[in-house]
């Protein structure tokens, strides 16, 4: 939604870059203003146009964007002096610094969505209007400088590519039809005086209707998230890596911003008819798939989902209109074979860790996931975040959205609160752990887990399986944590454990063991968070360092 901002060093950047998606917003209703940072004044190809160059190029500016549909008062000229833009770097106390002239149009205009051009750019002036549109996104939305108007929300932040590729894969890539395209195309005709430009004209009309916008990532500083790494090893400290894995959660919640995924969106909506085919291997086959199933089911939508493993998935794609490859290497031996059997007939989705990948590269447009990198056990904060960005196209589809205050404050508590004194009565002697959910498939991942951070079996069980048949083989080794288990069945499971000798933990309401925030329908991302706390003090009593050595016994999917 806009206001949009789009800031371009010169002139003709906005329309190299982004022309067709500026047109393209246009046509939908975006409101769209244009921040031109320099004069323009080096543009000029003979010396007798050197008195009337800035002049000439504002006005072929105008004319080129009122063929995009933007009118003159929707342009903002800084009127800097071309090629000398780093001498005006930063604020002073006159406010006339790029950056406070920047942060001072973003308030006025009160837009949260801004482009720039990428900052790895070989012309100096497109890579300090990068630097400086990123310290005015900060300031505009800091507590400072109030005379500049209302303090923003936070901002989004885009880049575009004028002369140089994009320092890393770009998120977003935009196709439209010969009409916009010519929009465009007409815009740069406009720029008579800039005949340095006509190469570049060339490359694009050779690559058709198409281009590609790249979301800016920061990461605040926080210690925490370094601490592990000067931590010196000792027995009384197992699994410092894998803590900060976890505790990383907070982080990515505080900075989460989910983005329209359409192609699952779709994909969801056919799933009514044909079933979405979920592809993944370890951890991302696991929880994910019944996750999203869990919130469809909640939120009352008909869409079903089929999972398998890559290798069974190979039975199934030929039969699926839509095939979603969940993988968070993007190295994924399993999937990466899948693809070279997928049919033409079957769109496929990917939802990836890492631009760079091989199953990046094999699946046009696939979403890369940002997450947090993992020190020590992978697919803890990654397998959160796909929870996460399936979660909310599930509940965008059908009206809802992620209680993300909520969700965040409850895990912070997880986190920081001690584990209930109930855990720890008689746990040195447990040589199995048993997990069970409410059919969400927590359990599953963290019986998973269990292997991968404390060297003992785990067991998922959904729903109450542990008190129809599979109490007859618990003991006094066996350790039940239930999550939210149903108050009428309360009962049988203390006979059970009465019976059994088994030690069970109970979570969830204020008759339990551990009484937590119930979020509702999101609260399976709380338990998982809950299970990474357990198996970390499991972890430590059985002296089965999840840290070192790195899960020396991985032969899928290695790194």
């Amino acid at each position: 939604p806009g206001p949009w901002v789009i800031v371009s060093p010169h002139d003709d950047d906005v329309i190299l870059g982004m022309g067709m998606l500026t047109a393209a917003a246009k046509e939908e209703g975006i409101d769209v203003h244009v921040v031109v940072v320099s004069d323009g004044r080096m543009g000029y190809a003979d010396p007798a146009e050197k008195e009337t160059i800035v002049e000439t190029r504002q006005q072929e500016l105008i004319r080129a964007l009122s063929q995009l549909e933007i009118t003159k008062d929707h342009i903002h000229f800084l009127g800097l002096p071309d090629g000398a833009l780093v001498l005006h770097e930063g604020c002073n106390p006159e406010g006339t610094g790029l950056g406070q002239r920047l942060t001072a149009i973003l308030r006025k205009i009160q837009s949260t969505v801004v482009f720039g051009p990428t900052p790895r750019d070989l012309h100096p002036d497109h890579r300090v209007t990068s630097r400086e549109l990123d310290m005015a996104c900060c300031w505009a939305g800091s507590d400072i400088w109030r005379e500049m108007g209302p303090v923003l929300s936070p901002v989004k932040r885009f880049n575009y590519a004028v002369y140089c590729a994009f320092p890393e894969p770009p998120e977003f890539q935009i196709k439209s039809n010969p009409k916009l395209f010519e929009k465009k195309l007409n815009a740069l005709r406009c720029f008579e005086s800039q005949t340095c430009i006509h190469d570049m004209v060339e490359r694009l009309k050779s690559d058709g209707p198409v281009e590609y916008i790249h979301e800016a990532h920061w990461e605040p500083y926080q210690p925490s998230t370094y601490a592990h790494l000067f931590e010196e090893e000792n027995d009384e400290d197992f699994g410092a890596g894998y803590r900060a894995d976890c505790m990383a959660v907070t982080l990515m919640l505080a900075h989460w911003s989910p983005t329209p995924w359409p192609q699952l969106t779709s994909a969801l909506e056919a799933a009514k008819d044909h079933p979405l085919l979920l592809a993944a291997e370890g951890s991302s086959r696991l929880f994910p798939s019944q996750f999203l199933e869990h919130l469809l089911k909640h939120y009352g939508h008909t869409a079903r989902i089929d999972s398998a493993g890559g290798r069974e998935a190979r039975g199934l794609i030929e039969h699926a209109t839509h095939a979603l490859l969940i993988s968070n290497s993007g190295e994924t031996k399993e999937l990466i074979d899948l693809v070279g059997h997928t049919p033409d007939s079957t769109q496929l989705l990917g939802l990836i860790g890492h631009a760079d990948s091989k199953l990046a590269g094999l699946i046009p447009g696939a979403k890369i996931l940002r997450s947090p990198t993992e020190n020590a056990v992978p697919a803890t904060t990654s397998v959160f975040a796909q929870c996460l960005t399936l979660g909310h196209c599930a509940a965008q589809i059908c009206g809802h959205e992620i209680p993300m205050q909520s969700l965040r404050s409850a895990i912070t508590a997880i986190l920081s609160e001690p584990l209930p004194e109930q855990f720890h009565h008689g746990i040195a002697s447990v040589q199995r752990l048993w997990w069970a959910d409410g059919g969400d498939g927590v359990a599953s991942e963290l019986a998973l887990k269990t292997m991968e951070v404390t060297g003992l079996p785990g067991h998922g069980n959904s729903g109450n399986l542990l008190i129809h048949g599979i109490e007859e083989s618990l003991g006094t080794h066996d350790m039940v944590v239930w999550f939210n288990p149903p108050k009428e069945d309360r009962k049988r499971i203390a006979e059970m454990q009465e019976k059994t000798g088994t030690k069970v933990m109970l979570i969830g309401d204020e008759t339990s063991d551990w009484d937590i925030q119930n979020i509702g329908v999101w609260s399976p991302l709380v338990h998982l968070v809950i299970g990474w706390r357990l198996l970390d003090e499991m972890a430590k009593i059985v002296g089965h360092n999840p840290d070192c050595p790195l899960r020396i016994k991985k032969v899928g999917n290695p790194a």
